[in-house]
């Protein structure tokens, strides 16, 4: 059981920073117009900047579902998976496979 109530503490010596850094959730201000710790003249600066960034994201999401439709798109995102696996798992393997081709012992080829 000690076992287990360390695991404990270690995950929530884990989450902590997790959970601390969530908060600024409900520091932050919600709009630009709410900022304390902005200018009335810095307020007036975002205002024009935000109409424009606004109908920027809109066509930038456009663009990306627009994306999703080219078969090159998905043929580049699918190899790049089939290599992550690929070097994934052999990482995961390669200890068992050096040390059956080698005929040495795995606490060996740990300590390689």
């Amino acid at each position: 059981m000690d076992a287990l109530a360390s695991w404990r503490g270690y995950w929530m010596v884990e989450g902590a920073p997790a959970i601390f850094l969530n908060c600024d959730l409900f520091i932050l201000p919600s709009s630009r117009a709410e900022a304390g710790f902005l200018t009335s003249e810095e307020k007036d600066w975002c205002k024009p900047n935000s109409n424009a960034s606004g109908a920027r994201s809109r066509s930038k999401t456009d663009r990306t579902l627009q994306a999703l439709t080219i078969f090159r798109v998905w043929h580049a995102g699918s190899s790049c998976l089939r290599r992550t696996g690929g070097v994934y798992m052999l990482s995961v393997l390669d200890a068992q496979l050096i040390s059956r081709l080698a005929g040495i012992s795995n606490t060996v080829v740990g300590l390689l």
